[in-house]
């Protein structure tokens, strides 16, 4: 079971601290809502989108199919791929980062390289829910604190480096404390 509200509640919680960025949390997007949320992204200057939830090598990503969030619908890696690249700052659109926090989504994220998001996180293989909100809570901070740091209010490519760094690092302590070294929390650059 994944816990796509405790890791929006994770997010959230880190917002009222983060001045330099804003978020829209949609805790049960259906594929409608994600289409949507992307539409607006050149104007409302998105610069990382976020996707959490359970990836799949063969299938994608599941996303709800209505906002119950009771059954899921699997969306193909090619089309999440095309619609965030049709997004990125390659090709006249602001988002310059994704992270996509779920199982198994590193083809997925080697194809956004390639289609042009410039900076991609993803996970090689499965990953235990906590790690993967571990990740998400250390790379924010960090962004957070050195676009603080450095009165900068778009993440540059070494603050998205040291960020990757902190959130592995977040991953290997909640392996430590909560799984017992288990390694379900291998992260892919």
């Amino acid at each position: 079971r994944i816990n796509l509200h405790g890791e929006a509640q994770t997010l959230v919680s880190l917002k009222g601290r983060m001045r330099q960025f804003e978020l829209e949390e949609n805790p049960q997007p259906t594929f409608k809502d994600f289409q949507e949320a992307l539409m607006r992204c050149r104007r409302d200057n998105v610069r990382i989108i976020h996707l959490a939830g359970h990836g799949d090598k063969a299938e994608g990503f599941y996303l709800p199919e209505d906002t119950a969030g009771l059954a899921a619908e699997a969306v193909s890696a090619r089309m999440i791929t095309e619609l965030v690249a049709n997004k990125s700052v390659e090709k006249r659109g602001s988002v310059d980062c994704a992270v996509l926090n779920a199982c198994e989504t590193e083809e997925m994220g080697r194809a956004m390289r390639t289609a042009g998001v410039r900076h991609v996180v993803c996970w090689r293989w499965e990953v235990d829910d906590g790690a993967a909100m571990a990740f998400s809570e250390a790379f924010y901070k960090k962004l957070h604190y050195l676009a603080e740091e450095e009165g900068l209010a778009e993440p540059t490519p070494r603050m998205y480096a040291q960020a990757f760094a902190d959130g592995r690092l977040g991953v290997e302590y909640w392996e430590e404390k909560e799984a017992g070294g288990s390694g379900r929390g291998r992260v892919a650059a």
